[in-house]
C-alpha cells in the first residue's frame, strides 16, 4: 500500500511495554544465574566447615545496604545465602511506570551481587578444605599436617599465624637422596597468592636413606581467617639426579567455625 515503516514511530506506550519485556527478560536470567551460584555457594560452605562465606569486604563491595545488613545479621549461616537471594533478587512483574533509570539501578545490583558470589565461590572451590595432604613423588612421602596458633594471631590487625608440621619418608628410593631446596605456594580466602622459596627447610638439607624420615614445624601468615597451601621440594639422589617431590594442597583454616 506504499506505506514507508521507516517513518512509523511506536507509540510511548508500546516502547515502554517492549522495555518492561526485555527487563523482564534479563532479570529472571539473571535470577536464575544468581541462585545456581548460591547454591553452589553454599555446597562450598559444607565443604569448608565454613559459616561465613562472604568475605566483609565484598559486602562492603556490594552497593546495596539492606541486603548487606541482612548478610552480616544472618551470619551466613547455611542455607541462608540461597535465602537472600530469593528474597533480594527474585523478579516480580515490572511496572510500567518505572522508570528506566529505577529498572537499571535493579539490574546492576543484580550484577554486582553475581559478580560477588561467583568471585566467592570460584575462591572456595580452588582452596583446599582438609588441613591434611599425603602424597608421594619418586619415590618420596611427603605428609601435612595444619593447625590455626591463636595466641599468634590478631584479627584486628588482620593476622592470621598456622603451624604446619611436615614428614618427609623416603619410601621407594634405594640411594640416599638429599633434599636441596623448597618452594611453597600460599594463597588466602581472596586470592592473594605468596611464593616462599629457599634452600632446605628449616636451616637444614637433610639426607634420608631409605626407610628414613625428617619432620619440621614451621609457620605461615595470612590475612584472611582461611587459606590453603602446596608446593614441592627439589632433591638430589646420589648419582646427581635432580627429582621433583609434589607438596599436595591443605587447608589453612580454624580449628572450627
Amino acid at each position: 500500500n506504499g506505506t514507508r515503516w521507516e517513518n512509523v514511530r511506536p507509540s510511548r506506550d508500546t516502547r515502554d511495554h517492549v522495555v518492561a519485556m526485555a527487563d523482564t527478560l534479563v532479570t529472571r536470567a539473571l535470577y536464575r544465574g544468581l541462585l545456581r551460584s548460591a547454591k553452589r555457594l553454599e555446597q562450598q560452605a559444607v565443604r569448608h566447615g565454613a559459616k561465613n562465606v562472604l568475605a566483609l569486604e565484598d559486602l562492603h563491595d556490594l552497593n546495596v545496604p539492606s541486603l548487606r545488613r541482612s548478610l552480616l545479621q544472618s551470619e551466613q549461616e547455611a542455607g541462608n545465602v540461597v535465602a537472600l537471594v530469593r528474597r533480594w533478587f527474585r523478579k516480580k512483574p515490572t511496572m510500567l511506570s518505572e522508570s528506566l533509570k529505577e529498572a537499571g539501578a535493579r539490574l546492576d545490583r543484580g550484577f554486582a551481587a553475581l559478580a560477588l558470589v561467583n568471585r566467592r565461590l570460584g575462591m572456595l572451590e580452588k582452596l583446599a578444605a582438609d588441613p591434611t595432604s599425603d602424597e608421594t613423588t619418586n619415590g618420596i612421602r611427603v605428609t601435612v599436617e595444619s593447625f590455626p596458633v591463636p595466641e599468634r594471631s590478631s584479627p584486628r590487625d588482620e593476622r592470621f599465624c598456622y603451624l604446619y608440621k611436615v614428614r618427609i619418608t623416603n619410601v621407594g628410593q634405594d640411594k640416599p637422596v638429599q633434599l636441596v631446596h623448597r618452594h611453597w605456594t600460599i594463597v588466602d580466602e581472596n586470592g592473594e597468592t605468596e611464593h616462599v622459596s629457599g634452600p632446605g627447610v628449616v636451616g637444614a638439607q637433610p639426607m634420608l636413606h631409605k626407610g628414613q624420615h625428617f619432620e619440621y614445624t614451621s609457620a605461615a601468615h595470612l590475612r584472611t581467617t582461611k587459606g590453603m597451601m602446596q608446593g614441592q621440594y627439589a632433591m638430589i639422589t646420589a648419582d646427581g639426579q635432580l627429582i621433583d617431590v609434589a607438596i599436595a594442597p591443605f587447608a589453612l583454616k580454624p580449628a572450627k567455625e
